[in-house]
């Protein structure tokens, strides 16, 4: 889940900050396609494979709690997309706007999606100048982990990946209504009748495979790496 208006006022600060030079277009930049969906209405066409890209967290809880979410995916992050990203211990403090460029910062928040209980948000950043996904803070609701949430791991697992998608620039690939909103639920599964993790208000693995991209949120991640060249 992300939201609009906090992504479009991030957008203007990292507009302030923004210093990468457009690559060169040598092909046509792709941005939707079976299962996938890039952020091309919130600026985002690619992702950056000139730097890595680094997870801090806005507190220590917030670290150890997220640490075991964000760390098996690294690789498929890294793989899929040509960039590297890493994951660190650091702690940075964090007030709003966007962070430094190339940090996805993991937050842990009580509903921070205006109060609705087990949505978690997204504010992700977009480079003006190539409009590469430039970083930005993931809210992860903090209920999940209380005794009352009865969800598994895995669903949390997903719910975590989930957001950090958007903060790459992956989005909804949702059926839309006729307002153009995203359907829910409504994507398309695989063989085995599973959703992208992408699917909105959640899709992916179930069980152990849980927490991981699908092929569809992959197909998705390969096509911001070589959009990043187009």
């Amino acid at each position: 889940m992300k939201t609009r208006t906090a992504a479009v006022l991030l957008a203007v600060v990292a507009a302030v900050v923004a210093v990468t030079t457009a690559p060169t277009a040598s092909a046509a930049q792709v941005y939707s396609g079976r299962g996938w969906a890039i952020e091309t209405g919130w600026g985002i066409h690619s992702v950056d494979r000139s730097e890595p890209y680094t997870f801090t967290f806005t507190s220590a809880a917030a670290r150890e709690r997220l640490t075991p979410y964000i760390a098996p995916v690294l690789g498929q992050l890294s793989s899929a997309t040509g960039a590297k990203f890493v994951l660190s211990r650091t702690v940075e403090g964090f007030t709003g706007g966007c962070p430094t460029k190339h940090h996805l910062v993991m937050s842990l928040d009580y509903r921070p999606l205006n109060g609705q209980r087990g949505m978690s948000r997204a504010l992700p950043c977009y480079d003006t100048v190539d409009h590469s996904a430039f970083g930005g803070i993931a809210r992860i609701d903090s209920e999940y982990w209380t005794p009352a949430w009865k969800d598994p791991d895995w669903w949390k697992a997903n719910a975590v990946v989930h957001e950090i998608g958007h903060l790459v620039g992956l989005d909804h690939p949702n059926a839309k209504d006729a307002k153009g909103a995203d359907i829910p639920f409504r994507c398309v599964t695989d063989a085995r009748g599973f959703r992208p993790l992408m699917c909105s208000p959640n899709g992916g693995y179930s069980g152990s495979r849980g927490g991981r991209f699908t092929e569809f949120d992959l197909a998705g991640l390969r096509q911001l790496g070589r959009n990043w060249t187009a």
